[in-house]
């Protein structure tokens, strides 16, 4: 899915990427950086994880890539503090979903 998102933003500039090795994982694209084998995107977040081989850099941002998120928590026994975290997120979504005219459950 992501690389399909990717692919289309690239062909949509022009550029063909040439895609190979693939990651399962994407922690296992910043090893592949890291070993010479090319570049990758990743969220920003993942900048924390400091690699001295690896320079991040920010790149313009386009509607074309963005990701969906999902919220994983425990089936039970949540903390009050997750199931509020939780009930936020789950309104903070439907807010999004109206904003962008999609339907909500």
């Amino acid at each position: 899915m992501y690389l399909d998102l990717i692919a289309s933003a690239c062909n949509q500039a022009d550029f063909t990427p040439q895609i190979a090795p693939e990651a399962p994982r994407i922690l296992s694209t910043l090893n592949l950086v890291a070993a010479g084998l090319g570049v990758t995107l990743t969220p920003e977040s993942l900048q924390s994880l400091h690699m001295d081989v690896i320079a991040y850099r920010s790149v313009p941002s386009d509607p074309l890539l963005t990701a969906p998120l999902n919220l994983e928590c425990r089936n039970a026994d949540h903390s009050t503090a997750a199931r509020q975290f939780v009930a936020m997120a789950g309104q903070g979504a439907r807010s999004v979903q109206q904003d962008e005219g999609c339907q909500t459950e």
